[in-house]
């Protein structure tokens, strides 16, 4: 990292949720600097990315995904794809999972919602998690250029297929809920995204989606819960290892076919999940207590 504000305190969020500002790292030229050379900074942008030329910025809150599959082709993204790549920070992220019984009931209708248990997904290792990130700048035509508030900056995340391997650690017996419930949020200033990495392509129009019973579902086990991270969802957070930060950071890096293996979805079996409290599911709660782990999911929420 080579430029930060030191006017902006970075603060610990364990309950990120949509249009909150979060904390990205990017290159770009620095402001009002002679030279236009490329500086890797931290930069405070609102998640809920608003394209350059869209005439409000009032559909940001549905903008928080992009899907990896698509985002060399939809217009929202493309732009941004090509030249104005970022990586979100964070310690890991919430998950919602519907049991099968429950979405069949659902979609039936005869359940209006169905019940849902929140999972923390965190890097088995400990270390920060590099989810793929995109940013734009957008122009409020309805403010005078010099107020403070007539540019936004804004970002988005990229999705990619949740794995379908076993979760790190989830050997036969495992229980997915015997984490520490720990984490480093205090370090990257993000302690959990609510529910990062799992809203749809909004470029699409598709809505979010439970987890779908069938054969690229592995199955859930009772008492052990999810095994894998598509047991849970079968969308996740692109993630990015470190060797590739460099060349998705490197604005001049502008040909698709260089950017396509970037769109790879990690290796597996970096990450683990293990079941937290339903408190996480109110935005307005916001604490380290939110990634305490449960030994099982919470009594009433599943079954």
């Amino acid at each position: 990292m080579e430029q930060g504000d030191p006017a902006e305190t970075v603060v610990p969020d364990w309950n990120v949720a949509p249009t909150k500002t979060v904390q990205v790292v990017l290159e770009r030229p620095l402001k009002d600097a002679v030279s236009r050379r490329p500086v890797r900074q931290l930069r405070h942008l609102k998640w809920g990315l608003v394209p350059s030329w869209a005439a409000s910025p009032d559909g940001a809150a549905r903008m928080i995904n992009a899907r990896a599959e698509t985002v060399q082709e939809k217009p929202s993204f493309r732009r941004a794809f090509a030249a104005r790549r970022c990586i979100v920070p964070a310690d890991g992220y919430y998950e919602w999972m519907t049991e099968p019984d429950e979405r069949r009931l659902e979609v039936e209708g005869k359940k209006k919602r169905a019940r849902k248990q929140p999972y923390f997904v965190t890097p088995a290792d400990g270390s920060v998690m590099a989810f793929a990130g995109l940013y734009e700048f957008w122009r409020d035509p309805a403010l005078p250029g010099d107020h403070p508030q007539a540019w936004w900056a804004t970002c988005t995340i990229l999705t990619t297929e949740a794995e379908t391997t076993p979760l790190a650690g989830q050997g036969a017996g495992t229980l997915v809920g015997q984490g520490t419930g720990q984490s480093a949020g205090q370090d990257t200033g993000q302690g959990a995204g609510h529910g990062t990495g799992t809203g749809p392509d909004t470029a699409q129009g598709g809505e979010r989606r439970g987890p779908v019973a069938g054969p690229e579902q592995p199955a859930r086990t009772g008492a052990g819960g999810p095994r894998s991270l598509a047991a849970i969802h079968p969308r996740m957070p692109l993630i990015l290892t470190p060797d590739r930060w460099d060349d998705w950071l490197d604005p001049g890096h502008t040909d698709p076919a260089r950017l396509a293996p970037l769109l790879e979805p990690p290796p597996p079996g970096l990450v683990r999940a293990y079941p937290v409290s339903t408190a996480v599911s109110n935005v307005r709660n916001n604490g380290p207590e939110l990634l305490t782990a449960l030994e099982a999911p919470e009594e009433g929420t599943l079954f």
